[in-house]
């Protein structure tokens, strides 16, 4: 026996002929009146009023029975008391599910009472969560509902209480449909776990609807304006509302959630109203209710919207069943069956670089379907680039086989069909050394090998042949600045390291000294001088990189401005008076002053 001092007397077991759901079990409170309906379950009060039709809750009195069996002749009367048990049947039932499956200590998860009130006003057919007083109460209904208290309709006001106490949705336009949306499930979850006979998937069936449906929402409508529309099954789609009545359409495009729970709950295949088509396997209503609750306690938040619910019903299923559980795919593609967010990309376990025979195999791929797969560039390859199932063993055609390739699955056929990409490094690495291939000495140039993450490398070996003339900065680095002291030809190489190994590649540079690539002639001359540059070593061609000649008296006056050439610039010099002089060339950031002479 459970006692509650100034609450209640006595936990006895009774029978109550509900309206809704037969004889059932119930616990009720034995006083010196007789028995009424409150009790005190696993240490949480639940109490249920009977308010007369009233809306003033300090007016309710309890139901009474004689003997603790609330037979239907005895509540089934004019004033409808009958409802009564369905709503304390129906809490104890609540209270249950979220103790026994989430651990949950009633509403709050701090043992909060559970206070419900029947017959609420008079003729109102609704139920509600009072979020102010934190209790629920229900309306006896009109000419169309009878009074309101089916396990769903229990089931789905306590869970506002459950949204007030952890996401604490707004409740207004999308994060307000989502706060409908998951007391809608915790309805069908909570009737299924309960009695799995009842219509799981409909909501409020038993008063006179359904009031919304679940596995088929565009089967009922809604006339907000005087038009007649499906409640939608589509984010955005037929029937999605966009106004301002009904909170930004909280009760209608709840239905939008509510097919995606479905969906992941059953799995189902269709065309959603974006023209897109889904398959998705169902995984149980007791795992995706587990992946709900996580979601609502852990991740929304108060003005979250469908797109972070996907994400956090998504992130749920990683927590509880890992990441690339079938678990997830379903989460996915259920959100992308109703037009939030893409499909699930089924992952590719494979090595991201081949260095010899191996597999790659696509996973999370349901019995039955269709698979083919071909994979690019095939030069890379020797034996099969192309085959059916989920499993490709590829071969590097050789040892020198170098590149990026693309794996491609095609999965399903028809309307169904989508591919799904995976990329790998074959081999090891042929370095393309970027760079001058002159330089003059003592100056610094820049060298560099065009590489990214994906080629795996992980080691740089840079040298000079012949060395011991050499500086090398940034060694070990995929760039380098070199510094050569002496004239001459050498390579540049550099060796690189990735899971597959070691390859090296060089290319020839030309050192020149930049003081003797230019010839003066005549000298001493009288009227015309030419300045032109001398074939290098490394192209056996005249450089034709652009250069300034400018001339300069032995006191340093500019006599003729800077003029610009390629490959020969030529001075007149009739007008100069017999003396030395000075030529200045600009190359290459280098200034080069040669004496010249006029001489006649």
């Amino acid at each position: 026996m459970n006692y509650e001092s100034l609450v209640c007397d006595v936990n006895t077991v009774g029978t109550a002929a509900t309206m809704y759901s037969g004889s059932r079990s119930v616990v009720a409170d034995s006083f010196t009146g007789g028995f009424r309906l409150r009790e005190v379950r696993n240490g949480v009060n639940i109490q249920t009023f009977d308010i007369n039709e009233g809306t003033n809750y300090s007016g309710a009195v309890d139901f009474v029975d004689n003997n603790n069996n609330w037979t239907i002749a005895e509540h089934n009367n004019a004033q409808q008391d009958q409802a009564a048990l369905d709503a304390h049947w129906g809490s104890e039932m609540v209270l249950d599910y979220f103790r026994i499956n989430h651990n949950r200590n009633s509403i709050d998860d701090n043992g909060l009472r559970i206070i419900n009130y029947v017959h609420y006003s008079n003729g109102w057919p609704n139920a509600q969560w009072d979020s102010g007083n934190e209790v629920m109460r229900y309306g006896d209904g009109d000419v169309d509902y009878s009074p309101l208290t089916s396990l769903d309709i229990i089931a789905h006001e306590i869970g506002h209480g459950i949204d007030q106490h952890t996401s604490d949705l707004i409740y207004q336009n999308q994060s307000g449909a989502i706060d409908e949306s998951l007391s809608d499930i915790w309805g069908a979850v909570v009737e299924f776990w309960t009695d799995p006979s009842k219509s799981t998937w409909e909501i409020g069936e038993e008063i006179g609807g359904p009031l919304r449906s679940m596995n088929n929402p565009s089967s009922l409508t809604y006339n907000l304006t005087g038009t007649t529309s499906p409640y939608p099954d589509t984010y955005s789609g037929t029937g999605y509302y966009t106004g301002s009545l009904d909170n930004g359409g909280v009760h209608i495009n709840s239905s939008v959630m509510n097919f995606w729970f479905f969906l992941l709950s059953e799995g189902g295949t269709g065309t959603n109203d974006n023209g897109d088509c889904y398959s998705i396997n169902g995984i149980g209503i007791n795992d995706a209710a587990d992946i709900v609750y996580r979601a609502e306690v852990n991740y929304l938040v108060s003005s979250s919207t469908f797109v972070n619910a996907r994400n956090a019903m998504i992130q749920s299923a990683i927590d509880l069943f890992g990441a690339n559980s079938p678990q997830v795919a379903s989460t996915t593609n259920a959100w992308y069956a109703v037009g939030v967010g893409n499909r699930y990309v089924n992952p590719v376990n494979g090595s991201d670089f081949l260095c010899s025979s191996n597999f790659y195999s696509l996973i999370n791929i349901p019995a039955g379907t269709s698979v083919s797969w071909s994979v690019s560039p095939t030069y890379l390859f020797s034996g099969g680039t192309s085959g059916s199932g989920a499993t490709a063993n590829l071969s590097p055609s050789s040892t020198l086989s170098s590149g990026q390739a693309t794996l491609t699955y095609t999965i399903g056929t028809g309307c169904n069909s989508y591919t799904v990409q995976r990329q790998f490094w074959v081999g090891r690495v042929t370095p393309y050394i970027v760079g001058p291939y002159e330089m003059a000495y003592n100056t610094v140039e820049n060298f560099y090998v065009e590489g990214a993450p994906h080629m795996g490398i992980t080691g740089y070996n840079w040298s000079v042949y012949p060395s011991g003339f050499e500086w090398i900065g940034n060694q070990g680095t995929n760039g380098i600045t070199l510094t050569i002291n002496t004239p001459g030809e050498y390579s540049l190489s550099v060796d690189l390291t990735n899971p597959c190994g070691v390859r090296g590649n060089e290319i020839p540079v030309y050192v020149y000294d930049p003081w003797s690539m230019f010839m003066i002639y005549p000298n001493p001359a009288s009227d015309i001088m030419t300045i032109s540059k001398k074939s290098t070593l490394s192209s056996k061609q005249v450089d034709t990189t652009p250069f300034e000649i400018s001339l300069y008296d032995n006191r340093g006056r500019q006599l003729v401005a800077p003029r610009p050439g390629s490959e020969q610039v030529q001075l007149d010099v009739s007008n100069l008076k017999n003396g030395f002089y000075f030529v200045h060339i600009l190359y290459k950031g280098k200034l080069i002053r040669n004496q010249i002479k006029v001489e006649r």
